[in-house]
């Protein structure tokens, strides 16, 4: 006489579960008196079961593996992202595809085509996502669904949004050492209008066990007392990440480049307005 649970679990987080010489699962078992089974690598199963006499050691050993899971979470790559597309608009690509001609003409050092982000591919990231099950991704499309109902009922809806897309910015204080450069429009009208949007959006993902706040808050898109979103609105232009060749081994360290001399020459450009 048993009770037995199936936990939905991807498949990615079994390796945390199981640990180094099985030590993370018998120790969880140990903990909790219940006793886990993790399907084995090739069945690609969502999902680990839980059995034990008594109802209580399930409940205690789920909150464990939750815990854990939670933890380890933050090694895992991204592997989705929240857009705002801007490259719908002809003549923004237009400027953008002229700028990085402009720009690789003047051969500056460090610079070359290929740290430039395609033109078809600008946009404004709201948030990165982990979905690593097919269930994970189909609770996604339920919660985008959701959202665009709850969207299309407020008053905004319909209301045209522009940005107007000015001038090149860096990620730091240092114009000596950069590994990114984008444009944004800094108007407040935009900005509070997508986090308006975001507000809504982490809300339904939060409830829907999609994001959590403490990867919100490992993002930056939130204020500081994590109570409201706080988008940083930038659509990259450059990003020394994209010149490393897939055959190259990644290093830890992100290259950087002088644009002192880029922002002197190039740091007003006007890319125009985008609806």
């Amino acid at each position: 006489d048993e009770w037995v649970f199936r936990m939905e679990m991807p498949a990615i987080f079994h390796k945390f579960i199981v640990g180094s010489r099985a030590r993370n699962k018998q120790k969880l078992e140990m903990e909790s008196g219940c006793k886990i089974v993790v399907p084995k690598r090739e069945e690609l199963e969502d999902a680990v079961y839980l059995r034990a006499r008594q109802k209580q050691q399930i409940y205690s050993c789920k909150a464990l593996i939750e815990l854990l899971c939670e933890k380890e979470e933050a090694k895992l790559e991204y592997t989705h992202f929240i857009s705002v597309p801007l490259a719908h608009d002809d003549k923004f690509r237009q400027l953008v595809d002229q700028f990085r001609e402009d720009v690789v003409l003047q051969r500056f050092t460090g610079i070359d085509a290929s740290i430039f982000m395609p033109s078809r591919r600008m946009h404004f990231t709201l948030c990165m996502l982990k979905l690593h099950s097919h269930a994970q991704v189909e609770e996604m499309k339920e919660a985008l669904n959701d959202l665009s109902a709850r969207l299309s009922a407020t008053s905004d809806y319909g209301r045209p949004v522009a940005a107007h897309m000015k001038g090149l910015h860096i990620m730091t204080d240092d114009p000596t050492s950069v590994g990114v450069v984008y444009t944004t429009d800094r108007s407040s009208a935009l900005q509070n209008r997508l986090n308006a949007l975001a507000d809504n959006m982490f809300e339904l993902f939060q409830a829907r066990n999609l994001v959590s706040s403490q990867s919100l808050n490992s993002q930056r898109v939130l204020s500081s007392d994590g109570q409201h979103a706080e988008v940083k609105l930038h659509a990259t232009l450059m990003n020394t990440k994209y010149a490393r060749s897939r055959f190259e081994e990644r290093s830890s360290e992100r290259e950087t480049f002088d644009a002192s001399v880029l922002m002197e020459r190039f740091g007003q450009v006007d890319f125009g307005s985008v609806q």
